[in-house]
């Protein structure tokens, strides 16, 4: 996961860099193209953290379950 976000934005640094803009509005770019991506970054975490926690839940009430069962 780390390797594709640094893919992503060394990619985004590149491209904003190399084009025909100013040099304001290259930056501005490149900021708002970082912010988006901090922004899904967050987004993805935060799906992440929400299935890690229901994945707990569940194993916890199995877990709870089984020892009901012995």
């Amino acid at each position: 996961m780390k390797g594709i976000l640094f893919v992503l934005l060394a990619g985004v640094a590149v491209g904003m860099l190399l084009a025909p803009d100013k040099g304001s509005e290259s930056w501005k770019k490149l900021v708002d193209g970082l912010d988006d991506v901090k922004k899904k970054t967050m987004d993805e975490i935060d799906n992440l953290v929400a299935k890690g926690k229901d994945l707990a839940s569940k194993g916890k009430t199995a877990a709870q379950n089984a020892s009901k069962a012995w």
